[in-house]
């Protein structure tokens, strides 16, 4: 077993017994710091997909033509990276 095999049974073994529900509840955040770091990157987390998937939607045609996505998405990073250079 690999150090990586090692830290990821670990790692979900320390989930299994400290992020339960009743846990992650907010009225239980103050008793473990812990769970309440785990539970506010968790909530950091969260709303950086959310805003991702907020952006990609209003930003593309993925709606309404999802086909052409991966050609709009390489046009932003592009054109992205051009105006970064520019600066």
């Amino acid at each position: 077993m690999s150090s990586l095999d090692d830290l990821y049974s670990s790692t979900l073994l320390w989930i299994e017994q400290h992020c339960t529900l009743v846990d992650l509840r907010p009225g239980n955040y103050n008793k473990d710091p812990t769970i309440r770091q785990f539970a506010l990157a968790y909530e950091f987390s969260l709303l950086v997909v959310l805003n991702s998937l907020r952006y990609v939607c209003t930003k593309t045609d993925i709606l309404s033509e999802p086909e052409k996505l991966p050609d709009e998405v390489r046009q932003m990073v592009l054109s992205n990276k051009n105006g970064n250079q520019k600066s």
